[in-house]
């Protein structure tokens, strides 16, 4: 993958080992797939992405308080060679209302064998943000990798099977309904380490069984996966 810099704007490209039909495909209605999961301005935990595949739709990230942050609009939409969106985010990491302030990113797809596509992303008009526009780039120019992208974009459809379904949204009242139905059980700590402290990691060991929840509400279970 290569990523360069100019005044205004920020490029990368990477190849993925997939045909152009399966690479925009995977950019777009799978971006939950394969998008970081650190990058992201809801206040709520991610429950999923979703990418409306029109002009005019949206990019949408859905919390799993049922909370909503569109945070792009689509303003072309030409698969499987050319998507292009807002980025509706200021210098303060917060959703731009004004549309005269927001840069845009461009993807192009090109086909260089039948089994491979060349993904170049462009991210344009940075100056549009206004008063501290530098730092936004700075920080896209190092934000952008569309590695994890290639690793999803590469594998085949019936190993990525899983990484495909939508889950369904956990909330906490449903995670306190469900546990208290739960049997009780001793858990024996062998050794402590710095890590292992309370309520530090209640929060973790929270969201870990919210996505168990969720695998197992779409009767998915990583035995299955492993399987196929």
């Amino acid at each position: 993958m290569t990523t360069t810099t100019e005044t205004t704007s920020v490029s990368t490209a990477v190849d993925v080992e997939a045909p152009i039909e399966r690479a925009f495909h995977v950019f777009t209605a799978e971006i939950g797939t394969w998008w970081d999961d650190d990058k992201h301005i809801l206040d709520a935990p991610l429950a999923e992405m979703i990418f409306e595949p029109r002009v005019g739709g949206n990019i949408i990230d859905r919390g799993s308080d049922g909370s909503e942050c569109r945070w792009a609009r689509v303003l072309a939409y030409d698969p499987p060679r050319r998507v292009r969106f807002s980025w509706d985010i200021n210098t303060r990491w917060q959703i731009e209302t004004d549309p005269a302030k927001t840069s845009e990113i461009e993807i192009t797809f090109t086909n260089t064998t039948p089994r491979r596509t060349r993904v170049v992303l462009t991210h344009r008009h940075l100056d549009r943000h206004g008063d501290g526009w530098e730092g936004m780039r700075d920080a896209v120019s190092s934000g952008w990798s569309l590695t994890r992208f290639a690793e999803v974009a590469g594998q085949s459809d019936s190993n990525s099977h899983v990484l495909r379904r939508t889950l369904p949204t956990i909330t906490d009242e449903t995670m306190r309904s469900r546990l208290s139905t739960a049997k009780s059980y001793t858990a024996m700590v062998l050794r402590t380490t710095p890590t292992f402290v309370r309520p530090e990691v209640d929060p973790i060991v929270w969201e870990h069984g919210r996505r168990n929840m969720a695998l197992g509400g779409r009767g998915t279970s990583f035995d299955r996966a492993a399987g196929q």
